[in-house]
């Protein structure tokens, strides 16, 4: 990757765009495949104990504060009843989609040999890019692009 430094003396890479799209785009098309397809509806949603939840608008948690989304736990009681007790959120887009996978498939065995090609968050289930995960052998073969 070339260096290009901007008059200002900052330097940065030059990168191309991941075929495989943003985990924050593939978190908000997964929200909206739950939320039955309908676009209006993934804001309303009230599923706060889903490790999605805070990233379901398709920016991070501050952005949505800034725009007025709801994004506090705290303020939806089933929280704290979820399953076995309260949990520990993760701040990661990527170990958010990690988590949720892993709760889908019940095992990180199962994680790696997840056959739902068609979920937006299918390139990201190991919780790194998917770029990453070739390059460290998790991924044989590229993932054919799903969007």
């Amino acid at each position: 990757m070339a260096k290009r430094t901007w008059a200002t003396g900052v330097t940065f890479r030059n990168t191309k765009p991941s075929k495989y799209g943003s985990p924050l785009k593939a978190i908000h098309q997964a929200c909206q495949k739950c939320m039955g397809g309908m676009r209006g509806c993934v804001e309303e949603c009230e599923s706060a104990p889903c490790y999605l939840w805070q990233f379901r608008m398709g920016c991070g948690p501050k952005s949505a504060a800034k725009k007025g989304i709801d994004v506090d736990r705290k303020a939806h009681p089933e929280t704290e009843k979820w399953r076995d007790g309260p949990r520990k959120y993760p701040q990661s887009q990527l170990n958010a989609i990690r988590k949720f996978c892993l709760e889908c498939v019940e095992g990180s065995k199962e994680v790696r040999e997840c056959g739902e090609v068609d979920c937006p968050l299918y390139p990201f289930r190991f919780g790194i890019r998917p770029e990453t995960a070739i390059k460290q052998g998790k991924i044989i073969e590229p993932i054919e692009d799903v969007q």
